[in-house]
Order: C-alpha cells, then structure tokens, then sequence
C-alpha cells in the first residue's frame, strides 16, 4: 500500500509538471491553476483542514461550512466545468476529437491534488453538490437514516463506470449526460434535471450523500486517491478503547474501517464526526 501511494504521489507531481510544461509553450494551464476560481479552492480546503486538525468541526460548525461552500462555489462563481464533467465529457472530447479542454484538466488535476494533501475535502467540502446533499442530510431530523455498505455502494459506482467506458469507446455516448445532477449549476431548470434534482434530495433525507457513494466517477477516483492522503483521520491505539461511539455517530462507513486498522478504508469525506464524537480524544485529523 505504501508503495501504491508513493505512486500516485509521484504520478500527480508528473502532472503537475506537465502542467508547467504545458504552460510555457503558451497553453493556458497554469493561467488557469492560478485563476481566482483555484486559489478560493485552496483556501477552501486549508480552512477546512485547519479545522479538522484543530477539532473545531462540530455539526454546526459543519453545517454553516456547507451551506456558505454551497453558495461561493455552486452560486456566486460557480463550478464549471463540474468534476462529473471533467471526468466524462473530456475523455468523450477526447475520443471524438484528440483534445481535451485546459478547464477540464485542470478541474480534474485539482480535484485530486487536493485529495492528495487533504483527504476528500475536495468532494467534502468544496463541491457544491456534495454541500447540499449533506446540508439536507443534516437538517432531516427525526428521519430514520440508512446506511449502505460500501460493497453495495462502490459496486454500483464502479459498474456505472464499466458501462460508461463500454458506452463511450462502442457508441460515443456519455451515459452520465442523462443523470448529470450537477447541470443544476448552470441555473437553468429543466424538467428532467427538476425530477433529478429532487430525487438526489430525497435520497439525501434518507442516506449520506447518495449521488457520491452511489454514482459519481468523481467519488470513486477520489476514493482510491484518498487512500495516499497526507492529512486524514488517525486513531492513537493508545487512547482507543474501542467504545465504538465514533462508529455510530458517522455518517459513512469510512470510521469503522479505520478503527478496525484495514487497509481498504470506504470513502471518508472528512466530516470530523467521529472526532467530535470520541470520548478519549483518540481520533485526529493529522499528518501520516
């Protein structure tokens, strides 16, 4: 496993430099990389982060963070191209054309960057979509939640990606383009996207983040990615007692499977909690 993330490490250091290559033979990459759109990411996510390791991030806390995420990157500059977008409408671009847009590289590079250095604050804390499902998750009190197992979850995620490939290269076709919950962003509203719309928010009464864990490639590459991250949720043996409150009180199924010390962790979105909710102060968001 270390070596599998020494890797992807050095294969994102690859891009990046590639990146800056690219942008000294006049291509707009890096111009890109340091737009405003790009620096409000990073900051996004070095606040999010600061709070995680502080152990400030309490449900309310939480849910201010989201709804104020929400409204930067889903209203007020948007997220254009979506992750969703830059991960199946470029190689479809691709495909069709040999070219893939700078913005959708560098969403994708960025997006991953960040899982590298944080975890999945990318998807937990800056992507809108993810801010409303959780938003709504949070403020469904008195309803009984569900909570998937991630082989269930993952298995359908990764099968729509199986599908999507086979689509793509036998039929030049984008099955993501027909349940694209994201297109909300464009503040257009069709029928179509209302009841897509409405079913992700109905789903998200019942389970954490539905769209996420069930359906976007953007979860289940940052997924694999998070797996090498310099900063996630740590356990010190020596405090763990092994009450089990901080299993019951997240949301996913990511703290069980590092309380157990596996090796496959489900998607952890860095929520904080399960560090909230430890009563031997045995949990961190930290450095490896």
């Amino acid at each position: 496993m270390k070596r599998q993330g020494l890797r992807i490490r050095a294969a994102v250091i690859i891009i990046l430099a590639s990146l800056l290559f690219a942008s000294l033979r006049g291509m707009p990459y890096v111009q890109l990389l340091f737009s405003f759109k790009y620096i409000l990411y990073s900051l996004a996510g070095i606040v999010a982060i600061t709070l995680l390791a502080a152990k400030r991030v309490t449900k309310p806390v939480r849910l201010v963070f989201l709804l104020i995420f929400f409204y930067i990157f889903g209203v007020a500059i948007g997220i254009h191209p979506s992750p969703l977008c830059a991960l199946t409408k470029a190689p479809l671009r691709y495909h069709l054309s040999g070219f893939i847009p700078p913005p959708m590289m560098v969403m994708a590079a960025v997006m991953l960057l960040l899982t590298i250095v944080g975890n999945k604050i990318f998807c937990g804390w800056i992507c809108p979509l993810g801010c409303l499902q959780e938003a709504a998750f949070l403020l469904s009190k008195g309803i009984s939640k569900i909570k998937c197992s991630f082989f269930t979850t993952n298995a359908v995620r990764a099968l729509l990606l199986l599908l999507f490939i086979i689509l793509l290269i036998s039929q030049d076709i984008n099955i993501y383009d027909f349940f694209n919950p994201f297109e909300i962003f464009h503040w257009q509203f069709t029928l179509p996207l209302i009841v897509i719309i409405s079913l992700v928010l109905a789903a998200s009464l019942l389970l954490y983040r539905p769209f996420c864990q069930f359906v976007c490639p953007a979860g289940l590459l940052t997924w694999i990615f998070e797996h090498t991250s310099l900063f996630a949720v740590r356990k010190n043996e020596n405090r763990c007692t092994n009450c089990r409150q901080c299993i019951k009180a997240g949301p996913c199924n990511a703290i069980e499977a590092i309380v157990d010390s596996r090796q496959i962790v489900p998607d952890c979105f860095a929520c904080g909690a399960c560090i909230q909710s430890c009563p031997e102060d045995a949990l961190t968001f930290s450095l490896k």
